[in-house]
């Protein structure tokens, strides 16, 4: 089985599945990894298994075989990004085999350093890329586009407006309920328990300082949910599409339900349809967490503050704002340089 396609024909080994369960509970319980983390570690580690025949793991970790895996990876014209995160993945299970009983006299601990990849292949994996994000007055524009004649229209106008006024991950977003709000504080509650955040963290977070536009539509929707529609605290900010029939049998959706989307696909369609009404470049959810970051850059005046602005997003370290979110845009870029010309002549 030398090319990853066929691993979906692999079966399994029974005896490797025992320690593999361990690990995976290792790696939830000690490590705290998500579930989708953990399906990334289960599908490497799957893949190197198969193709080495899934023969026992600790057969197939000399470094003729870590080598062959690797090449092979190569020759199927995969990513160094991929081929760093399967290497690593795979790496890590082998580091703590190696210290099981039974296993310590079986793994050569030396021969787990095949998996590394070169330096230049980890500098390229590992290189920070542009990432494009739209800017407040596209998304403005985006906004203002949109029509609010009923429910439905109304509640995907305000929940573009309260992602661009929260800078919050999508899956928290569909999981929030009314009570998670303060609306006289501008204050989100994400509560790890009930919201689906990063890591199931606690996160308390501010109103952005953001157009007035933004914060204005989210107010009135969530007012409407409570005065109009009679929610209760426990029910949800963003619900999903009533279905109802009409007096001729067919489907209508005009109305929300009471209940919490179970996914996060209606979302990104109710960006995609906003951003082609007005003509402008899709760009999904998660980028506005870019925009806020930049914006950010422009706003903050000492390091307390932008601190306080990546804490907002639920970063523990302002370093992971700058590294994932920070990329400066080309067009800042050169207003920043063409700010230097003549400094020198000062």
């Amino acid at each position: 089985m030398k090319d990853d396609k066929t691993t979906q024909e692999c079966r399994y080994n029974p005896r490797n599945e025992r320690f593999k369960r361990k690990y995976f509970e290792w790696e939830k319980g000690a490590n705290r990894k998500s579930e989708k983390t953990l399906d990334i570690i289960r599908r490497a580690i799957q893949v190197y298994e198969c193709f080495h025949g899934l023969k026992d793991v600790e057969k197939i970790v000399t470094p003729k075989h870590v080598v062959a895996f690797k090449e092979n990876l190569k020759k199927q014209n995969k990513s160094v990004s991929t081929l760093l995160n399967l290497t690593k993945s795979i790496k890590a299970f082998y580091e703590w085999l190696a210290k099981q009983n039974g296993y310590k006299s079986k793994i050569n601990i030396n021969d787990l350093e095949y998996f590394n990849l070169s330096n230049h292949e980890t500098m390229q994996a590992k290189k920070s890329t542009y990432k494009p994000f739209p800017t407040i007055e596209q998304l403005k524009k985006v906004v203002e586009a949109m029509p609010s004649s009923n429910e439905l229209e109304m509640r995907d106008r305000a929940l573009i407006c309260f992602i661009i006024l929260s800078g919050m991950r999508v899956e928290a977003i569909t999981s929030l309920r009314l009570k998670h709000i303060e609306l006289d504080k501008g204050l989100i509650i994400q509560d790890g328990s009930e919201v689906k955040t990063k890591f199931g963290k606690t996160i308390y977070s501010y109103f952005f300082p953001v157009d007035d536009l933004f914060k204005e539509t989210f107010i009135d929707w969530h007012k409407y949910l409570v005065n109009e529609k009679l929610f209760d605290l426990n029910d949800p900010i963003f619900p999903k599409t009533l279905l109802e029939q009409d007096k001729n049998n067919s489907f209508k959706y005009e109305c929300v339900s009471k209940n919490f989307w179970t996914s996060t696909g209606q979302v990104r369609m109710i960006f995609k349809e906003a951003f082609e009404r007005v003509g402008l470049t899709y760009y999904n959810p998660h980028s506005i967490r870019n925009t806020i970051v930049q914006l950010g850059e422009r706003v903050c005046k000492t390091p307390e503050q932008f601190k306080a602005w990546s804490q907002n997003l639920g970063h523990e370290n302002v370093s992971t704002t700058f590294t994932s979110y920070g990329n400066v845009s080309i067009y800042r870029q050169e207003e920043l340089f063409n700010q230097f010309k003549g400094v020198q002549n000062e």
